[in-house]
């Protein structure tokens, strides 16, 4: 039986955390990065400290053509970090969602359930440990069935016999 995935951009409160996290990193590294490069310019436009022979109009016109050279490509790389963060929570948290359904039913008492994910998810080796769990919980759960099968006849045998 092939199970179908449900996609959502984002769902549940790892993802969300961890994008936000990694949100406010890219954000704070993006102002640092504008700070360190336009800091200098804008410092030396306002208190007038370049060399005699640059004016502050052409300071100025250097700064605007330096913005326009600078802020698209930090924008796509932002696109680009932001897009990546959501793939690589996904490929995290999926799994965790799915164990998590695995170990409500396993709580219920369904010990036919195995854990699947997809193939470029990560957690392959915590989900093949879970089937291997579960697998030999249900092992010993037939083993307990069959000798609490065997106690039974022999118990309803004597029963039968000395009564």
């Amino acid at each position: 039986m092939h199970r179908t995935y449900r996609r959502r951009l984002i769902a549940g409160k790892v993802p969300n955390r961890f994008s936000l996290t990694n949100l406010n990193f890219f954000l704070f590294l993006f102002l640092v990065f504008g700070a360190a490069l336009f800091g200098p310019l804008i410092i030396g436009i306002e208190f007038d400290l370049f060399p005699y022979f640059l004016t502050s109009e052409e300071v100025a016109a250097q700064f605007l053509i330096f913005q326009k050279l600078i802020w698209p490509p930090l924008l796509l790389l932002f696109v680009i970090l932001c897009v990546g963060t959501v793939i690589f929570t996904h490929r995290i948290a999926g799994p965790l969602y799915r164990l998590r359904g695995v170990m409500k039913a396993i709580a219920e008492g369904d010990l036919s359930v195995r854990a699947s994910i997809r193939k470029h998810d990560y957690l392959h080796e915590e989900v093949a440990c879970m089937n291997e769990m579960i697998e030999s919980l249900h092992s010993k759960v037939m083993d307990i069935e069959a000798q609490h099968r065997a106690v039974q006849a022999a118990l309803l045998q004597a029963t039968q016999s000395g009564g």
